[in-house]
């Protein structure tokens, strides 16, 4: 790779004893045994969750009672956001293998579609014969909103495909009727969280998003409808009547041998990491976080199928030297995102080597949104570190 230049990888600093999360983060902790502050605060939910299993297949089978018992809809019992992953991919065998539900599954296009995903959404639609809708958002304006996070100087390069793919399932559920949302979220491959720092912030505040936008353009945001979390948390869960579940938590899920199912019974293809199903988090994960902010989430991703009994902590630790997929496609994707985003690869290199900047300069609810995922979180069964 000669004209873009290479991140270092590997571990930064002091290391936890158990897992692979450092010193990168800049909030993080360890005590007096080397045991990061992430490893104390979930191994021992994930210790209970361990003992609790042999039950959980009957609060499996409450949660179908509840989700059934929750439709008003003859066609559908539940939506179900498919993004051709992992996590999304099993779901929708859980839910209709083993729970026996009738979902709808939504697509959103962003822009970024990775080609494994879309074969893959095509083949658990079709292996269902299940209803399939794709929302593709209008890329004009989705252009322009990401070119104005890659110029922010921010970390927080996610947040609109993640504003466009949560606000669109959440609207076509009341659209469809639909109270109960199904989401592949779990601790077994995501209990730790990423922190702030790396780049994690909800793709739901407005004004955040807004004040990036204005920020690149001098004008305001305009036909982007995000829902904020107050809004969901107020308007579609007491008013529309919406839940959240998240039934791989009441299962001993391996990411392997899910894999392995997937691929044994519909020809699913697995993806190389987590959230490769995106072309643009793709890069963004292997390059462009590491380049410009030395974060590498996969620190945080493989920690948490460490805690879980995953993957080997010795074999994490090597697969955090590579990049995760070639430099040579890492090289070719920086030139196809620079023309797909309408600028030159000399116009990408120059914010990719332009200063980072502080969240504090834009308009954002981070703290009162810190504040409610903990406060949301104290009553979950996750109880996922929120930094």
């Amino acid at each position: 790779m000669n004209s873009i230049p290479i991140p270092k990888l590997g571990s930064t600093g002091r290391v936890c004893r158990n897992c692979i999360m450092d010193e990168s983060d800049p909030t993080i902790s360890f005590d007096d045994t080397g045991l990061c502050v992430y490893c104390q605060h979930t191994l021992p939910v994930i210790n209970t969750s361990r003992g609790e299993w042999p039950g959980k297949l009957l609060q499996l089978d409450e949660m179908k009672k509840e989700i059934i018992s929750r439709s008003n809809n003859s066609d559908f019992d539940c939506v179900i956001g498919l993004s051709g992953g992992l996590d999304s991919s099993f779901l929708v065998h859980l839910a209709v293998v083993e729970m026996g539900l009738k979902p709808l599954l939504v697509h959103v296009d962003a822009g970024w579609n990775n080609s494994i995903a879309v074969s893959n959404i095509a083949k658990i639609s079709k292996a269902f014969n299940l209803d399939l809708h794709t929302i593709i958002f209008p890329w004009r304006k989705m252009r322009k909103l990401q070119l104005s996070f890659f110029k922010s100087g921010l970390p927080y390069l996610d947040v609109p495909q993640d504003a466009v793919f949560f606000s669109s399932l959440y609207q076509y559920a009341v659209k469809f009727k639909i109270k109960s949302v199904l989401t592949g979220a779990n601790l077994m491959t995501e209990s730790v969280r990423e922190p702030s720092a790396w780049g994690a912030y909800p793709g739901n505040d407005p004004s955040f998003i807004n004040s990036v936008y204005r920020d690149t353009f001098n004008e305001n945001l305009s036909g982007f409808n995000v829902i904020s979390s107050l809004k969901f948390r107020i308007v579609y869960r007491y008013l529309f009547g919406m839940k959240v579940f998240k039934p791989l938590n009441d299962l001993n899920y391996s990411k392997y041998e899910a894999e392995k199912m997937l691929q044994d019974k519909y020809s699913w293809k697995p993806l190389i990491h987590k959230h490769h199903e995106s072309r643009l988090t793709k890069f963004i994960e292997a390059y462009w976080l590491p380049k410009v902010f030395g974060v590498d989430r996969r620190k945080a991703h493989l920690s948490s199928m460490i805690i879980s009994g995953n993957i080997d902590r010795d074999i994490a630790l090597n697969q955090i030297l590579s990049p995760g997929y070639s430099w040579i496609d890492i090289e070719y994707d920086f030139h196809f995102i620079a023309d797909k985003l309408e600028i030159s690869s000399k116009e990408f290199m120059e914010i990719l080597n332009s200063p980072a900047r502080p969240i504090k300069d834009f308009k954002s609810n981070e703290r009162l949104y810190m504040i409610l995922a903990r406060f949301q979180n104290f009553f979950s069964n996750e109880k996922r570190l929120y930094k």
